[in-house]
């Protein structure tokens, strides 16, 4: 079954355009050219994916996206906000703390934009499955009685260097309540092979084809 996306753009030609890519690479696309209809449509398309292209005034974006997180519906699917051009380091993190899975810029990352869609329709599946599984289990008494508090997640960190492994641990350490556990690439391939997995891997990979940090993602 392919992939459901709702598509919100406001400029036509870019709607056209993202439209066609959108739909070269199979997805079944739904779309609007304002929130209002956005909302509407999603009652009845229940997309996998919702995009937005990113309105003239990054505030309009932002809440666009409180929107978006205060209805139930879309409380398990993921948004992508795409940008008209390159963004700062601040408005991208204004958008993420938003509530956007991510931003990309349209103009120049269409390429990382259909592979973060793929990743992102692979989660989809994954979580469905994995509500739909809890659902089954609990309808035939088989689950325990859900926990009166969440798990610290767990990061694991594998840099090019030492240093940028601490780098990232000392940065991460005052922005994310979870374990950080810094490591090497090869230390994380022991762990994976051995069944211990993190919440969220942060690697450093290069371009060669043998790059273990490649090799690890590919694991």
């Amino acid at each position: 079954m392919p992939g459901r996306i709702l598509l919100i753009e406001t400029d036509a030609f870019t709607q056209t355009s993202l439209r066609s890519h959108l739909l070269a690479s199979f997805y079944e696309v739904t779309t609007v050219s304002n929130p209002a209809s956005g909302f509407a449509a999603a009652q009845h398309t229940q997309p996998d994916i919702v995009l937005i292209g990113q309105p003239p005034n990054p505030i309009t974006a932002h809440e666009i996206l409180q929107k978006i997180s205060d209805l139930p519906l879309f409380r398990n699917t993921p948004v992508v906000v795409l940008s008209s051009g390159p963004l700062g380091a601040a408005a991208r993190l204004e958008l993420l703390h938003a509530g956007a899975e991510d931003v990309i810029d349209q103009t120049a990352e269409m390429d990382l934009l259909m592979a973060r869609l793929r990743a992102l329709m692979r989660h989809s599946v994954d979580s469905a499955d994995i509500r739909q599984t809890g659902y089954e289990a609990q309808q035939l008494a088989l689950a325990e009685a859900p926990r009166c508090f969440d798990p610290t997640g767990q990061v694991v960190l594998a840099g090019a260097s030492a240093q940028q492994t601490s780098h990232w641990a000392e940065q991460l350490r005052r922005h994310l309540p979870a374990l950080i556990h810094p490591t090497t690439v090869q230390a994380a391939l022991s762990g994976m092979r051995a069944g211990n997995a993190p919440d969220v891997f942060v690697i450093a990979c290069g371009t060669e084809h043998r790059d273990p940090g490649i090799q690890l993602i590919s694991e």
